[in-house]
């Protein structure tokens, strides 16, 4: 849960890089430009959450009908795959932007990149830890919140 770690360092941080005036080598953006840059990790949390909930679910049904209607909670962590496929890039776009001073374009894409990856993989890992404890469902959500804010705030 150390991606969030990112994601709330992106957060932070974009507001000040991007709001520092082009004359000291920021982007010189305004409040309301920035406002409209922030809907970027909204769309894609949204995308990632859709994307992760229904590809979960398809790879447990096929998971159970190639084994013989045997499920196994671990078919739902090959989604990580594809995660990593988006967070990586994704990590490599913001960070290439912010030091070869590219279009906010790039910024954007490489956030929502990232913040897709992060959310089709939070849905791998709890589904998982579900599938894997169903009696004990306000442990693994407990657990699975303060692994997250354990990662992702102590950035911030």
């Amino acid at each position: 849960m150390l991606s969030f770690m990112w994601s709330v360092g992106i957060n932070i941080t974009s507001a000040i890089l991007l709001q520092t005036p082009k004359e000291v080598g920021g982007y010189g953006l305004g409040n309301k430009a920035i406002g409209y840059v922030y809907f970027t990790p909204i769309v894609a949390v949204i995308l990632g959450e859709a994307f992760g909930h229904f590809f979960n679910d398809f790879l447990a049904n096929r998971y159970v009908r190639s084994h013989g209607g045997l499920f196994k909670s671990e078919s739902r962590l090959s989604t990580i795959y594809i995660a990593t496929v988006f967070m990586i890039p994704g990590l490599i776009l913001v960070g290439q932007a912010l030091q070869q001073h590219l279009s906010v374009g790039a910024i954007i894409m490489g956030w929502g990149m990232y913040v897709f990856g992060v959310m089709t993989a939070s849905v791998a890992i709890t589904a998982y830890a579900l599938d894997s404890y169903p009696t004990a469902s306000p442990e693994v959500s407990g657990f699975l919140n303060f692994a997250r804010v354990l990662g992702g705030f102590t950035v911030g």
